[in-house]
């Protein structure tokens, strides 16, 4: 697949789970994102496994078994049994090596002279550290912070699609 269809998949993938987590806020946000890609992970699994049964293939059998597995996680995710609620320190964390990594991967893109992209990158990466920090020192903060931060990851999916769009063909 052309890497720029790639890149404007992965933009409006971003796009979509930063309007969730600005609507949803992060708990159910990382429930629905969860929920979907392993629903779909287990039903594809669950479809590998009936074609290779069909086949008489022996080891298609894991495919059911582990398609089972994620599936019904992905299900659950969609019920009050299951939440990543838990992981919500560790991704608050991550959100801000995240930006970390984009203010350095955007001082590299403006030393190459990408400067577009470059200084959109330093901006959103400056904004989610800073908004972590503000975060964490004051937890009046969170629900303003989610909708933040879910605005800056769909602005930065709009900036992956825009670069892919309007990137020089070599």
């Amino acid at each position: 697949m052309d890497s720029r269809v790639i890149r404007i998949l992965e933009g409006a993938i971003l796009v979509a789970l930063g309007i969730i987590i600005a609507i949803c806020g992060i708990d159910t946000a990382v429930d629905i994102y969860f929920g979907i890609i392993l629903t779909v992970a287990g039903l594809a699994l669950l479809v590998l496994g009936f074609v290779g049964f069909t086949k008489k293939d022996p080891t298609c059998l894991s495919d059911v078994i582990l398609g089972s597995i994620l599936l019904t996680i992905g299900i659950c995710l969609f019920t009050p049994w299951l939440s990543f609620a838990g992981l919500v320190a560790i991704l608050v964390i991550a959100l801000m090596g995240l930006g970390v990594g984009l203010i350095i991967t955007g001082a590299l893109c403006v030393s190459k002279k990408l400067l577009f992209n470059g200084i959109g990158q330093i901006v959103v990466g400056v904004l989610m550290v800073t908004f972590v920090i503000i975060y964490k020192i004051n937890p009046d903060f969170e629900r303003a912070f989610w909708i933040i931060i879910g605005i800056l990851v769909a602005i930065y999916g709009a900036l992956v699609i825009a670069t892919a769009l309007i990137s020089k063909k070599k």
